[in-house]
């Protein structure tokens, strides 16, 4: 049997139990990028009592 199979795109490896599994990845994380309105939005909930910030 093959160890790796590429199929529709995706790529396939197999494992010591004889299953095929697909090599999934994760995107990068990007860093949020806020807007005006996003940050003020923020500071309004950490100021407020709607978000708890400690423990929660």
């Amino acid at each position: 049997m093959k160890a790796i199979i590429v199929e529709k795109g995706i790529t396939y490896h197999l494992a010591e139990d004889g299953m095929y599994y697909p090599d999934l990845k994760l995107p990068q994380e990007e860093t949020p990028h806020f807007t005006k309105y996003g940050c003020l939005r923020k500071a309004y909930l950490k100021n407020s009592s709607l978000l708890c910030t400690q423990n929660c």
